[in-house]
């Protein structure tokens, strides 16, 4: 019984000991590794890099800080070597070396997690080492690592036994080669310009032709991004590359009828291939197409609408370069087509591209074939030419984008179209007369377009006046409206008020919305309005409506004098409410730092309370922009603002009880909100709830789940805190709450807000920031709005690395300051539950040790057990506090095991006694 007692002490110390480093932390203790008689894995080995730590051995990829070690006896001349199974880091490096631990060569250093090691001696043992590629450690790190026998290079995996290759008479693939990658090797002929060559095999055949189309088909297995490389030469370090090819399809030109030419195919990356096949064919390109040159362009009939009625078919497959340059891309494949301009303007349209190449270029050139001028070159499929001579012949060329990507099935459609004729109202003396409405109903509009209208030449201060169409209108007031209409449709457009004559206009306004108010007119008067596209660019299918109205009287309470009082709501509800507008509203005169208050209406209320809420919600009419101050003194004075606010609803804080206060709405714009309505309310907030303020942080216990630590809270009557928040991503604080916790022992947290009712339906948009320190000066940490992983409104914050026993403030508010719903709150993380002990916060000393070995953690340190190698107990000590001593001093020399135990969980450590 004592011997069995023994032998399981020694086992599990050990076992613990061990687990500080793995027992192949260093080349001697190499762990020998089984090599597989196939390609499989039958036979692999566990690993870690949990402890490792750095052998000293130079590497030639990534950062060795963790690495551990192998040993293999080849069987073979080529082995595989393979990391399988990996958790958490995946970024590995593995290398094999020859020699011995105090001298070794280094053979390969791969970082993929398959490599291919060539020129072995069979009978000879190798080491491999496996390490994280990046510093620092990877202590959660697992894997598998195998060692297997590769099938034989393929027979053309040199140039001197490249294989030959028939060619195809026509341009199909009936003829075709089988080839692969597996087990190739670098051949070192040449250096490619494209790629690796670390794997290439070689193939050679005769031109029957100037060009040959060299096709890579049926590419499977695990890397299938291919290069091939044509070369002139012999063997030996004597090739001269004519073309290489990433796309696995392409056309080789300039080739000699009869001349032998040699072909290597090979993988892009710089991994090596584990199961890579293909098969190569050579052929005839396909013939190039009719008008693959200029001076057999294809005549286009030119369509006398905007339909694509007379349309041609096209195809870039088998275009070869006709020399003419371009503006973008590169025209090797270009084809060409030719209409004689029956107007000034035309569109050339590119429909129906299908095929393998569909980023086309169009390009509209003017002249002959043999200097042609580019009108206009474009990556569009249409393209708006003006400034045509009728009767003149133009050409178009298309061709694809990408260069050295000959196309195998690229078609299209071409066509021309012509523009509309210009608008009647093209030119001022076309004005159309517009009837004026007696209000704001528009019910009395007139349709129009700018649609193939023209420069009238009249200068302009907004946008580009290209395509400018008129209207006319007489003045029944000294006020009006003018409204642009767009139904459904997105298109930018400018419109002016001019008056005086055609020949002679005076522009009185140039706005881009869609609304605007002209004032300071004389009643009878005409008055002009010219309406066109902000860009420069030609509209295809613009349609609007346009409409003028009289502008209404202003509001009663249009001034400070005639504020209207408000009446305060004496819950939060907002049973009572006061209807507003500021249709036909005017500029009070009281400055604003925020958008124009030329519409300005004014409210007044009786403070019944140091905080109330005011919402202005339900808004309607042609803009809803609103921003809205409360201010305070006297009409007649200087007014000074109390609170400036935009948002719709919010939170107004240190107010006096019984003081009256303005507040006075307007649209953010000038000078175009003429029918917008609303309702206000102002309701009375309960009392700030009892954290309002940081000191009175309610403290939330850390827990393994959301639902085990949720405190459910509110905002409601909360008012604003002074600690700042970065700009940069955390929006504006609102009315806020204030939550506090410790950072459990492994330094990770989640802080997280959710619905309280575990229902779909959220009805507070949270906001959560966190801070270290105390109250009186704390310092950011992370703010969120809307958390990776829960619902629509609530937040999520996920601490990691964090010092533990650190108390961490949260506070917590309404994204836009106008929900109170009710919301729950949580600290939680699922590792609570896991004990792990934390080794960065331990610490053992002098370690080796003569008298007293000293021992600290950031949790109680319950008691202390020494064994020595044999497993026997020699020593013990309870201590209970976070730090503590341990007296060596009467125990022989040598090494002990030492174990210390704190708050449930243990760590082993090995200890030398001098």
């Amino acid at each position: 019984m004592k011997k069995i007692l023994l032998f399981c002490v020694l086992s599990v110390f050990y076992f613990e000991a061990n687990a500080q480093a793995p027992i192949n932390d260093d080349c001697s203790n190499a762990i020998s590794l089984s090599v597989n008689m196939d390609v499989s894995c039958t036979l692999k080995t566990a690993g870690t890099l949990e402890g490792a730590t750095n052998s000293g051995v130079p590497t030639a990829t990534g950062t060795a800080d963790d690495d551990v070690w192998y040993s293999f006896t080849a069987t073979a001349t080529s082995h595989r070597i393979k990391l399988v199974d990996i958790s958490n880091d995946t970024d590995l490096v593995h290398e094999v070396m020859d020699g011995n631990c105090n001298s070794l060569t280094l053979l390969s250093s791969s970082n993929p997690n398959s490599s291919f090691v060539t020129g072995l001696t069979v009978g000879s043992t190798y080491l491999i080492r496996v390490f994280s590629h990046n510093s620092g450690t990877s202590e959660p790190t697992t894997f598998s690592i195998c060692v297997s026998v590769a099938p034989a290079s393929p027979i053309n995996d040199d140039c001197n036994n490249a294989i030959a290759v028939p060619v195809n008479i026509d341009n199909s693939c009936t003829l075709k080669t089988a080839g692969t990658l597996v087990s190739a090797t670098n051949s070192n002929e040449s250096e490619p310009s494209i790629g690796n060559a670390d794997d290439d095999v070689w193939y050679t055949f005769t031109a029957t032709a100037n060009s040959h189309r060299i096709r890579l088909l049926n590419i499977e297995g695990d890397i299938t991004n291919l290069v091939y490389e044509v070369f002139e030469g012999s063997c030996g370090n004597q090739l001269i590359s004519l073309y290489i090819s990433d796309p696995e399809s392409n056309v080789i030109s300039g080739l000699t009828i009869g001349s032998t030419y040699y072909l290597r195919v090979f993988s892009y990356e710089s991994v090596a291939p584990e199961s890579t096949t293909f098969d190569l064919c050579i052929s005839m390109p396909s013939p190039a197409p009719v008008n693959d040159e200029c001076a057999n362009a294809i005549t286009l009939a030119v369509n006398q609408d905007q339909s694509c009625t007379a349309t041609i078919s096209g195809t870039l497959v088998g275009a070869t370069n006709s020399g003419h340059n371009t503006q973008m891309g590169t025209a090797d494949d270009d084809v060409w087509y030719t209409f004689v301009a029956t107007a000034t303007a035309h569109k050339i349209r590119i429909n129906n591209v299908e095929g393998d190449l569909t980023e086309l270029v169009l390009e509209v050139l003017d002249g002959n074939c043999e200097t042609p001028a580019i009108i206009n070159s474009t990556l569009l499929n249409y393209s708006d030419i003006r400034g045509l001579t009728i009767g003149n012949t133009y050409f178009i060329r298309v061709f694809s984008y990408e260069s050295n990507h000959a196309s195998e099935s690229t078609t299209f459609t071409v066509c021309v179209t012509s523009f509309p004729p210009p608008p009647a109202n093209d030119e001022c003396s076309g004005a159309v007369a517009l009837t004026v409405n007696p209000d704001l109903s528009c019910s009395s509009r007139t349709s129009g377009t700018v649609v193939s209208a023209t420069n009238s030449g009249v200068a302009t201060v907004t946008g580009t006046a290209d395509d400018d169409v008129w209207y006319s209108f007489v003045a029944t007031a000294t006020s009006h409206k003018i409204s642009i209409i767009k139904e459904g449709v997105d298109f930018d457009l400018v419109h002016e008020v001019m008056e005086g004559t055609c020949g002679s206009l005076v522009t009185l306004s140039s706005i881009n919305f869609n609304s605007s108010i002209i004032s300071g007119l004389t009643v009878g008067t005409t008055y002009y309005i010219r309406v066109f596209s902000y860009g420069s660019y030609p509209q295809e299918s613009t349609s609007f409506d346009i409409c003028i109205g009289i502008v209404p009287p202003p509001p009663a309470n249009d001034d400070c004098t005639g504020a209207i009082a408000l009446t305060i709501n004496t819950d939060a509800s907002c049973n009572i409410i006061t209807v507003a507008t500021i249709a036909g509203a005017t500029d009070s005169g009281i400055p604003t730092p925020t958008g124009s208050p030329d519409d300005d209406v004014w409210y007044t209320f009786v403070a019944p309370a140091s905080s109330l809420r005011i919402d202005i919600y339900n808004l309607e009419g042609d803009q809803t922009y609103l921003v809205w101050e409360v201010l305070e003194g006297t009409y007649g004075t200087q007014l000074e603002r109390h609170i400036e606010n935009n948002p719709d609803s919010n939170i107004m804080n240190g107010l006096t009880v019984g003081n009256t206060y303005y507040l006075r709405a307007y649209s953010y714009y000038s000078d175009q909100i003429f029918s917008t309505t609303f309702d206000i309310c102002v309701a009375t907030l309960p009392p700030p709830p009892a954290n309002d303020e940081c000191v009175n942080a309610i403290t939330l216990t850390p827990a393994i789940t959301f639902a085990d630590g949720a405190v459910n809270s509110n905002v409601a009557g909360a008012t604003y805190s002074p600690e700042t928040i970065p700009e940069s991503g955390c929006g504006g604080a609102g009315s806020d709450v204030w939550f506090k916790t410790v950072i459990p022992a492994d330094g990770n947290l989640i802080i997280e807000t959710g619905d309280p009712t575990n229902s779909e339906n959220i009805g507070f948009d949270s906001f959560i920031t966190i801070y270290s320190g105390i109250c009186d000066t704390l310092e950011f940490i992370e703010c969120n709005d809307q958390g990776d992983s829960v619902g629509w409104g609530y937040s999520k914050i996920n601490l990691t690395g964090r010092t533990a026993g650190e108390t961490v403030y949260i506070r917590v508010w309404e994204y836009v300051n106008n929900q109170y719903a009710q919301f729950s709150i949580s600290a939680w993380s699922p590792t609570l539950g896991i004990t792990t002990f934390n080794k960065a916060n331990f610490k053992a000393y002098p370690n080796p040790v003569k008298d007293m070995l000293n021992v600290s953690y950031i949790q109680n340190i319950s008691d202390v057990n020494i064994f020595n190698l044999l497993g026997q107990n020699v020593a013990s000590k309870t201590i209970n506090e976070t730090s503590g001593q341990i007296d060596m001093s009467g125990l022989p020399s040598g090494s002990y095991l030492v174990k210390i135990t704190a708050e449930g969980q243990t760590k082993t450590i090995k200890v030398v006694k001098q």
